[in-house]
C-alpha cells in the first residue's frame, strides 16, 4: 500500500507540474491543455528530462522557429525521434534549433527537418553553432545576388552538379568561400 501511494503522489504531482508549466508556456485550456500534459510527461519519461525544462525548451524553440503551440505533440514527437535517430539529447537539440533558428527558417525546413537537421549534424561531429554561422555569412552572400538562402544553395548544388571535374568542383566551392 505505502508504495502504491508514492507511485499516486508522484504522478499527481507530475501531472500538476506538466499542467501548470503547459499552461503557462502555451497558454492552454481545457481538453488541449490536458493532451498537451500528458504529451510533455510522456516526452520527460522517454527522454530522461524534467518536466518543466522540457516544457521551456519546447516553447523557446518552437517559437524561435514560428510553429504554433497546438503542434506541440508533432514537436516532441520530431525532437524524440532525432534523439533516438543520433544519440543526441532532447535539451542540446532545442538549444540548437534556438541558435540556428534565422538559418533554419530561411532553408524553410519545417520543424521535423530542421531538427533532423540539427541532430545529423551533430551526430556527424559537425559543430552546428559553426554551422549556422557560415549559413548567416552565405545567406548576407546571396542576398547581394538577390538570392535567398535555399535558392542560393540551390544555385550552388546545380553549379557543382555540372562541374565535369573534382577540380572544377573544388574550384567552385573555393569561389563560392570566398564570396562568403
Amino acid at each position: 500500500m505505502h508504495m502504491f501511494l508514492e507511485t499516486s503522489l508522484l504522478s499527481i504531482c507530475q501531472h500538476s507540474t506538466a499542467v501548470g508549466e503547459v499552461n503557462t508556456q502555451f497558454g492552454l485550456t481545457g481538453k488541449a491543455l490536458e493532451d498537451a500534459s500528458e504529451n510533455i510527461i510522456k516526452f520527460a519519461k522517454i527522454n530522461g528530462q524534467d518536466i518543466s525544462q522540457a516544457s521551456i525548451q519546447a516553447k523557446q524553440a518552437m517559437s524561435a522557429l514560428g510553429v504554433e503551440g497546438k503542434d506541440l505533440d508533432k514537436v516532441l514527437d520530431a525532437v524524440t525521434k532525432t534523439a533516438q535517430d543520433t544519440g543526441q539529447g532532447t535539451d542540446k537539440l532545442f538549444d540548437a534549433l534556438v541558435r540556428g533558428a534565422p538559418q533554419l527558417k530561411s532553408l524553410k525546413l519545417d520543424f521535423a527537418q530542421a531538427t533532423a537537421l540539427m541532430g545529423n549534424l551533430e551526430k556527424s561531429g559537425i559543430d552546428t553553432g559553426k554551422t549556422m554561422s557560415y549559413m548567416s555569412k552565405a545567406q548576407v552572400a546571396f542576398a547581394k545576388d538577390g538570392k535567398g538562402l535555399s535558392e542560393g544553395l540551390k544555385d550552388l548544388q546545380k553549379q557543382l552538379d555540372g562541374a565535369g571535374s573534382d577540380t572544377e568542383k573544388l574550384n567552385i566551392a573555393s569561389l563560392s568561400l570566398i564570396h562568403i
